[in-house]
């Protein structure tokens, strides 16, 4: 398990991405986006895009 204590939340999602591309099993048929609004000091919207059994996160 990885510690977030002292990661950013961009540094987090960049680890999602990584990670779930290292096992693209589980998504591989997958083709859809899900979107996250977040606030905070560190919010924005960000999407986490399955597509071709790759996923990305986008940050808008």
């Amino acid at each position: 398990m990885t510690d977030l204590t002292n990661k950013t939340v961009d540094q987090i999602w960049i680890d999602i991405e990584r990670l779930m591309n290292e096992n693209p099993i589980p998504f591989k048929d997958l083709n859809v986006i899900y979107q996250f609004d977040l606030t905070g000091e560190d919010g924005g919207t960000f999407q986490l895009v399955f597509s071709n059994e790759t996923v990305k996160v986008l940050r808008n």
